[in-house]
């Protein structure tokens, strides 16, 4: 079954409220492909994935290359050679999924759909999302990142059930920066799963206090969550063992009771250290007083 999914946005921002930064053209005075936007705006849609606990997508080199500037040439008119789909938008003046000057015999227009499919080999489950605004550079992934979420459609791709993806950007003459994000399931070649590198969390500290009872021992508690799994997690004080656990899941909550021959008049070291099953490691100390 292929099921294409397209979606467009346009989002421009108040240009006395959000300065543009200022915008280079490239060497032929057309337009500037911005690789950097283009990976944070993968890096933005895969943390997204992620927090709604879905795997993170493979980047796929050869999406990322027609989404960008990748040349190819139109099924109906071999004269005509768009670079990639932000490049092309970016260039030509046109903002649609269909291909500006490229049509088919009924006299539609093709699409970058179209293109994914019959050149490129992508001819599944595959969608796009394509997107404009005239933020300053430093911020205009994350605007239209979420204005996507914020759009059932683009929301629907983002959290598609895709496995591998490629963003590309292209800052126009005028400044305003254009996006393309191609999506597929499956494709002519393998890739490489998606790496998480987002590292697990520790929060609701219990038993921390700046004045603690000697010759007492104390319960020391933590929670951690991580959105792609848990492994292991472990309590130190003063850099010596205490306890360790294997966990699994999403979230759990531990705690350990320290002895009172460890806590002995003075300043300690509690540290709490959780890795996920990705190999991510995080790490957290917080210092006490026994008094």
């Amino acid at each position: 079954m292929r099921l294409l999914r397209r979606c467009t946005l346009l989002l421009a921002s108040v240009a006395l409220l959000v300065p543009l930064a200022a915008t280079p053209v490239s060497a032929a005075g057309s337009v500037l492909v911005d690789p950097a936007a283009g990976a944070e705006l993968m890096r933005l849609t895969n943390a997204d994935r992620v927090a709604n606990h879905l795997p993170a997508l493979a980047a796929d080199a050869t999406l990322v290359a027609l989404a960008t500037n990748r040349v190819f040439t139109c099924p109906s008119n071999s004269a005509l050679r768009p670079a990639g789909r932000a490049l092309d938008l970016a260039s030509r003046g046109s903002f649609a999924h269909e291909i500006l000057g490229c049509a088919k015999a009924d006299g539609s227009s093709y699409t970058g759909l179209d293109i994914m499919s019959g050149q490129f080999g992508y001819n599944t489950y595959r969608g796009e999302n394509i997107g404009w605004n005239n933020y300053a550079a430093s911020i205009s992934p994350q605007v239209v990142e979420q204005a996507f979420l914020a759009s059932a459609g683009h929301r629907a791709n983002i959290l598609g059930n895709y496995d591998r993806f490629g963003c590309g950007s292209a800052v126009a003459k005028s400044g305003a920066h254009y996006y393309a994000c191609l999506f597929s399931r499956g494709g002519p070649a393998s890739v490489a799963p998606a790496r998480d590198t987002t590292r697990p969390t520790i929060s609701r500290l219990t038993g921390i206090s700046s004045s603690l009872s000697r010759y007492r021992s104390h319960a020391f508690g933590a929670t951690f969550a991580d959105n792609a799994g848990l492994r292991r997690a472990s309590l130190y004080i003063d850099n010596r063992y205490v306890a360790s656990w294997t966990l699994s899941g999403r979230s759990a909550s531990r705690t350990a009771t320290a002895a009172a021959s460890r806590l002995r008049r003075g300043r300690h070291v509690v540290t709490w250290s959780v890795t996920d099953t990705s190999g991510n490691v995080t790490t957290r100390r917080v210092a006490i007083t026994v008094r």
